[in-house]
């Protein structure tokens, strides 16, 4: 019986929201990364990860111009990988042996963590990065 991460595919592109979105396999260790696309207009586009206070899984993790090749250029894309020490990472089988506590982040997860990452940044766009922590603030506080 094939694993999950056998029967999904490698590379996935689709639109959230008017944001350009990407999930892509590491080639080696073969967990999923997820990435929006910034447009010029957006205050993110161009900025260092570290910089960014979005809420994702593992917290930001890239940010680079599109090459091209992986990620389409005329963006600069910003993502989040799911190969953290809690994650789940198939290709790592072959390099260590991993303890059993690690959960495999399949192609649904991080097609919803996208999405969220989207929903952040499509509110910072439109009313601004206050809003947003206002946002997280009643959210953490349970109203």
């Amino acid at each position: 019986m094939k694993k999950e991460w056998e029967t999904e595919p490698d590379k996935v592109e689709f639109e959230y929201k008017g944001f350009k979105c990407l999930i892509l396999r590491h080639p080696t260790l073969l967990h999923l990364n997820g990435y929006v696309g910034l447009t010029e207009n957006h205050q993110y586009y161009g900025k260092d990860c570290s910089k960014i206070d979005i809420d994702v899984h593992g917290g930001l993790t890239f940010a680079e111009m599109g090459d091209g090749e992986n990620w389409p250029k005329g963006y600069y894309w910003i993502g989040f990988d799911t190969g953290h020490c809690t994650d789940y990472s198939p290709g790592m089988e072959k390099i260590i042996n991993r303890g059993t506590n690690e959960i495999y982040k399949n192609i649904d997860y991080v097609t919803n963590e996208v999405k969220k990452l989207v929903d952040q940044l499509d509110i910072i766009q439109k009313y601004g990065k206050k809003t947003l922590k206002s946002i997280h603030k009643i959210s953490d506080e349970g109203f």
